[in-house]
């Protein structure tokens, strides 16, 4: 014959799973997901303004309106020593396949302290109008004019434009 269990059990059971979620819920809402995104920041054009935004942009409390969040990174020196200047002008402004190749391979494997890898390096090329590029582990060269609808400059919606997706895993 089945028993239902007593009052004082189904109480007690709930403040056993009520304290488990509690100790243990932010914990378990992060399961899965992936901190990101870690980017590579190269300013070929050397462009104040577009250093200035991003740095402010990425450096302000995040919020759901943002494609940036408080878990990414932005690397803007001391990079992985392969993943040089010259090879991410090779892979990203000439497209050349082979250096793509080599850099796709080079994010993914990461480096000392970002043994997760990253997902992709924006770029500032010099060119005769504003705008960033990036090329993700996904394989893919993005490019955006900085120049909104009226002719303003805005790096903010370009970086969001442009930045790779987060392909690594959990």
């Amino acid at each position: 014959m089945n028993q239902l269990p007593s009052a004082r059990t189904r109480s007690t059971v709930a403040m056993l799973v009520a304290a488990v979620a509690l100790a243990f819920g932010p914990a378990l809402a992060h399961a899965g997901d992936v901190d990101g995104p870690f980017l590579i920041w190269m300013n070929f054009a050397q462009d104040e303004s577009a250093d200035k935004a991003l740095h402010e942009y990425t450096h302000t409390p995040t919020n759901a309106d943002m494609c940036w969040h408080s878990s990414g990174r932005l690397l803007v020196s001391d990079f992985p020593p392969a993943i040089t200047p010259a090879l991410v002008q090779r892979a990203v402004l000439k497209r050349d396949k082979a250096a793509q190749s080599r850099l796709k391979a080079l994010l993914r494997k990461g480096d000392d302290d970002r043994r997760e890898g990253f997902d992709g390096v924006i770029v500032v090329p010099k060119s005769a109008k504003p705008m960033l590029m990036s090329f993700g582990t996904d394989g893919k060269v993005r490019s955006h004019s900085a120049l909104d609808k009226t002719g303003k400059l805005d790096w903010d919606e370009t970086f969001c434009d442009v930045q790779p997706p987060i392909l690594r895993k959990p």
